[in-house]
């Protein structure tokens, strides 16, 4: 039995409903919502929608309210702003964070440290990598297994001769106590991604201790350097030597000021002298997409942002994209 096969009409975006094409927007990459915003007024007007940039904001971004008095009057500012300003202010954030190139150490100098054992020890070790924590760490499991290669390569580092290539607290009589390092950062504004820790393993101490904290937490600060805007969940740090890489959930939005890292409790006591709970720390990083095409959008008088009579490219001339 034959059977006629009718073949609808082929449908375009220009014929779907704007809710509907607000939806189909969910499943589109940033590159594709950049690329339909450029092809026409009408692709334009769609996808510059606040429902749909606020839906990719949340997928791309974790951006947290800021509590300060300060930020609290940037937020009355911000919520006076049009809807399109704000719609610019995320397509260009969003383009910048596309054109960023990633980079796996963020951190620059460190501004503050709760203790240090001896001096050498210090806390600036933890921003350089050494010859055995490259070693160590590449041959983890053999040299778990053959401890002379790793007083091998700290003899070869020199940390087994008084060059310590990590940075040591001093020691305490309580388990659980605290330890903490502030950083500055190679960049104001920075999409974060992950950070990491390696933890030093003494092979020149009886019974080859690795000095571990329980746990670690990245916390964000303002400018004061005590007021914080973001905490990252509280990840437990493992009794190894290897590098441990802690990812975050969703992209972090790096605003500025300087970035905490908070250690809690010390896994373990000296084997060699006194018998106190020591936390030491070879190697910290920071890992991201440094955004240093886009500093900031400023409005122009709010009476020309309410005419309706203006051209797309007139429209464009209203936002000033200041460059860093």
């Amino acid at each position: 039995m034959s059977q006629s096969l009718s073949l609808s009409p082929s449908v375009s975006l220009s014929d779907l409903s704007v809710d509907l094409l607000s939806f189909l927007s969910h499943y589109l990459s940033l590159r594709d919502i950049c690329s339909l915003i450029q092809c026409n007024h009408f692709y334009e007007q769609i996808f510059s929608s606040s429902l749909v940039w606020d839906s990719l904001s949340l997928r791309l971004l974790h951006l947290n309210q800021f509590n300060t008095q300060q930020q609290q009057q940037q937020q009355q500012q911000q919520s006076s702003l049009s809807p399109y300003v704000k719609i610019k202010q995320s397509y260009h954030l969003c383009k910048a964070i596309k054109q960023a190139n990633y980079v796996n150490q963020l951190f620059h100098q460190i501004v503050y440290v709760s203790s240090v054992d001896r001096e050498e020890e210090n806390e600036r070790n933890v921003l350089t990598i050494s010859l055995c924590h490259l070693r160590i760490n590449s041959n983890h499991q053999f040299i778990q297994q053959n401890p002379r290669f790793g007083l091998h390569f700290q003899s070869e580092c020199g940390c087994l001769y008084g060059h310590p290539c990590y940075w040591s607290s001093k020691g305490s009589n309580q388990a659980d106590s605290s330890e903490e390092l502030i950083f500055t950062t190679t960049h104001s504004l920075i999409l974060l991604t992950r950070f990491s820790i390696t933890v030093y393993q003494a092979f020149f101490h009886s019974n080859y201790p690795i000095y571990a904290p329980h746990t670690v937490q990245l916390i964000l600060l303002h400018k004061d350097r005590h007021t914080p805007y973001y905490h990252s969940p509280i990840y437990e740090v493992q009794s190894t030597s290897q590098q441990q890489i802690f990812e975050f959930d969703l992209p972090i939005l790096f605003c500025g000021g300087f970035v905490r890292l908070l250690f809690h409790g010390k896994r373990q006591v000296q084997t060699v002298g006194d018998p106190d709970y020591y936390l030491c720390i070879c190697h910290a990083s920071l890992e991201g997409y440094p955004i240093t095409s886009f500093q900031s959008i400023e409005q122009l008088p709010q009476q020309k942002m309410s005419s309706q009579s203006q051209s797309h490219s007139d429209r464009n001339s209203y936002f000033l994209i200041t460059p860093s």
